[in-house]
């Protein structure tokens, strides 16, 4: 991993919303597919490949549930400046509307990732913080019709308001709400979520082709 990308001294907080790794709570599509223990397994080894591509950054807030799981989460940290925090209650838009107040309040902007996409790299990063730099908001689609990150410099709640997040028009629903704010956005490349098993068995695919790639 390289050094953390020089748009790093524009003061922006990186938050992951992830789930504790529990029977019937983290990664049920999948678990349906490869059963209980192999899905916990694979949603390990999901969230080791993104926490691991994020290690580059210093400041990253780890935003867990349920709230008994924070001690879990301190183990995930791979920096000592990570810090670890409860989602808190409510649905995921208000868990996101939490975590985008509370990191604007000492950060220039946030940027906030789920725990479903392990394609994040470098270069993604690098490019979400210019994006901020230039333009009031940064996205990054999901191929299943959500989104992998959102950044914000500034605290637009509508934008996480009435949203149907188990629905496949999250993204659209989102660019929508931008465009209403009036706010310029950078997109990002479209990545895939891992939720089912075809989508486990392309990344263990894209895995072992960058291992390949690597000797």
């Amino acid at each position: 991993m390289g050094g953390i990308p020089p748009t790093e001294s524009f003061s922006t907080a990186w938050v992951v919303l992830l789930k504790a790794p529990l029977p019937g709570f983290a990664k049920t599509r999948l678990a349906a597919d490869l059963g209980e223990a192999k899905a916990l397994e694979a949603y390990q080894t999901l969230l080791e490949c993104l926490l691991d591509q994020l290690a580059c950054l210093d400041r990253v807030e780890l935003r867990v549930t349920p709230p008994e799981s924070v001690d879990w989460a301190l183990g995930m940290c791979r920096r000592p400046s990570w810090v670890v925090h409860s989602q808190g209650e409510g649905d995921l838009g208000d868990r996101l509307r939490r975590a985008v107040q509370s990191a604007l309040r000492h950060h220039q902007a946030v940027v906030v990732i789920g725990a479903d996409c392990p394609y994040i790299n470098h270069k993604d990063i690098t490019q979400a913080l210019e994006g901020l730099i230039t333009h009031d908001a940064v996205i990054g689609p999901a191929e299943d019709g959500g989104y992998w990150l959102i950044g914000l410099k500034r605290d637009h709640p509508d934008l996480f308001t009435g949203i149907s997040w188990s629905e496949s028009t999250v993204y659209h629903q989102t660019i929508e709400r931008l465009s209403h704010a009036g706010l310029t956005v950078k997109r990002l490349r479209s990545l895939e979520d891992v939720d089912e098993q075809g989508a486990w068995c392309r990344f263990l695919q894209h895995q072992q082709k960058s291992l390949q790639d690597s000797e």
